[in-house]
């Protein structure tokens, strides 16, 4: 398992990882055009008003 030190809790925790969905999607958006690649994509959420979901997720674990 792979684990990230959580420097607030001192401890380290399990890492999290892109789920199977997120990788699929995110392959699509590298080949395929926009808006068609978007569409029940099964991940969205608003994307309209907040960003692309697919996106957001994968930035937020890159982040960690």
């Amino acid at each position: 398992m792979d684990l990230k030190y959580d420097n607030e809790k001192c401890c380290s925790v399990p890492m999290e990882r892109a789920s199977r969905e997120l990788l699929l999607q995110l392959e699509r958006m590298a080949v395929e055009r926009r808006p068609e690649v978007c569409f029940g994509c099964g991940l969205e959420h608003n994307c309209a008003r907040d960003g692309c979901a697919a996106l957001l997720k994968a930035a937020e674990l890159l982040r960690q």
